[in-house]
């Protein structure tokens, strides 16, 4: 370089003022290139967040007439991507959640949101209530069968989508096996094909242990367990796990949450789903609590926050998988109702009836592959978490 300069410039003093100003050039360049990551992380980390916004119908369709750029302002999406999502991600992610006004669905959403995601939420409010929604993240009232779903996501271009809408009722889908396909397959796989088509990296599907594996060869039963579904329920979930795989092998990553019996603050009393609920709720009424059967059939319950944070571990990870939320502990359903006269001091016997159609008599759920994967283990003990939800339905 200094005998280029000789050449060119012909005398030391203009020699030494050239080798000083190509100096300071290179200086500012290497200075730019190392600056140049640090200043877009901090641009990301200024930038506004979305806000919520209220469930007016009008509203939305404003919103859905005139969707945002983000191609534009985020040519990422337009890329297929490893399934490393935080190796690629400076700023908050967002996830959109289906059934996020429902029982599990709304403590999902406030995991996601205390973990500091951009969340948005899907809800056709048959099951979910305005109440539980959490203020910080956006609502679009709409049934994922919707054609408007398609909006929703140009709009909003989700990173993540974490799948809870569902027809999740055991007795409903005897009634009416074709409506809970059509909610539960259909819906699913418009949901899917969306993802597919808008960028979406990463779903996350909650699925069912209980109505999958039927009735138990093994308890706890782990996920090689035999599927041998015993109601249209089970059979629909079933089919939902074999899509998101295939839709897995397309580029985006996958989680496959099986959930035991959840229970907890916000389960629906009047639902033929939550036991814990029903009971809870007919004892402060002072009204006897029905147990279908003699109350000697098991379950394996597992607290609402718990499941909550095995989502967001979920979303976490850097591998797909398959796992079972739960405790791995078998609960007679008279146990629980015991539990629970003691906590609301009910002193009346339960009325007992018929056993129905389509429910395992025994079963629990093996844990361990969820731990292995994501390192989460149930936290809250059943006798702690039976208290909290009394407290919560008492208020």
């Amino acid at each position: 370089m200094g005998e280029t300069l000789r050449n060119m410039l012909g005398t030391p003093r203009l020699l030494a003022l050239g080798e000083a100003v190509l100096s300071i050039v290179l200086i500012l360049i290497a200075t730019a290139v190392a600056i140049r990551p640090l200043t877009a992380v901090v641009r990301r980390a200024l930038a506004p967040r979305g806000e919520a916004h209220d469930a007016d119908p009008q509203v939305q369709r404003r919103a859905l007439e005139h969707p945002q750029r983000r191609e534009e302002a985020h040519p990422r999406h337009r890329d297929k991507v490893p399934h490393d999502l935080h190796a690629i991600h400076t700023y908050p992610m967002k996830v959109l959640v289906t059934g996020g006004a429902g029982f599990i669905g709304s403590h999902v959403v406030d995991a996601y949101v205390e973990e500091g995601y951009d969340v948005v939420v899907v809800d056709n409010l048959t099951t979910g209530r305005r109440e539980f929604l959490n203020p910080r993240a956006r609502f679009f009232e709409m049934d994922i069968r919707d054609s408007d779903l398609r909006g929703v996501f140009e709009r909003e271009r989700p990173d993540v989508v974490n799948h809870h809408a569902a027809q999740a009722s055991v007795t409903a889908s005897v009634d009416d096996p074709a409506h809970d396909a059509d909610v539960n397959i259909m819906g699913t796989l418009n949901l899917l094909e969306l993802a597919k088509a808008f960028g979406t990296r990463k779903i996350v599907f909650a699925s069912t242990g209980g109505a999958i594996y039927g009735d138990p060869e093994r308890i706890p039963a782990d996920e090689s367990h035999p599927t041998r579904p015993l109601a249209p329920y089970g059979i629909s979930k079933m089919a939902g796990e074999f899509y998101v795989r295939f839709f897995g092998g397309l580029g985006m990553s996958w989680a496959i949450l099986r959930y035991a019996n959840v229970y907890g603050p916000r389960q629906d009393p009047h639902g033929e789903a939550g036991v814990v609920a029903i009971f809870t709720n007919a004892m402060l009424a002072g009204n006897r609590p029905k147990i279908f059967g003699d109350g000697t059939q098991t379950r394996d319950f597992v607290y609402v926050e718990d499941v909550a944070r095995a989502n967001v571990l979920a979303t976490e990870s850097e591998e797909p998988g398959l796992a079972n939320i739960a405790t791995g502990v078998e609960t007679t359903v008279n146990d629980v109702y015991r539990h629970l006269a003691e906590s609301t001091q009910f002193r009346d016997p339960p009325v007992y009836a018929p056993a129905r159609t389509g429910e395992v008599y025994r079963i629990a759920l093996d844990p361990r592959q969820a731990d292995d994967w994501l390192g989460w283990t149930a936290d809250v003990a059943l006798a702690d978490g039976l208290r909290r939800t009394v407290d919560w339905f008492r208020r």
